[in-house]
């Protein structure tokens, strides 16, 4: 966490576009080669499954993107506020000391 809090925001958001990049990637492939899914321990052929069961799967994994996304926005969101806090620290007069 200290390394991601040195990142300039710059770095941080290029880091995040790849790694979005890549987890849409591992999705789609996943979704391609994908033929059967395991929910509670039993194993469906994805073929099989009702238009509705196939909807409600296919909004779970929007969602889980979508989470993801979220997640990695957070994680930058939070190494800006982290940069700008160290830049605020800097900025301030150095003579002041804590009141009692």
């Amino acid at each position: 966490m200290e390394d991601e809090v040195k990142l300039n925001t710059t770095e941080a958001s290029v880091r995040v576009v790849i790694n979005q990049q890549a987890l849409k990637k591992a999705t789609y492939q996943m979704e391609k080669t994908m033929s059967t899914i395991k929910i509670d321990d039993i194993e469906y052929d994805l073929d099989s499954l009702s238009k509705e069961a196939n909807e409600q799967l296919k909004s779970i994994q929007f969602v889980d993107q979508e989470l993801a996304r979220l997640q990695a926005q957070s994680a930058v969101l939070q190494t800006a506020r982290g940069t700008y806090a160290n830049a605020l620290q800097a900025a301030l007069p150095k003579d002041k000391k804590p009141k009692n």
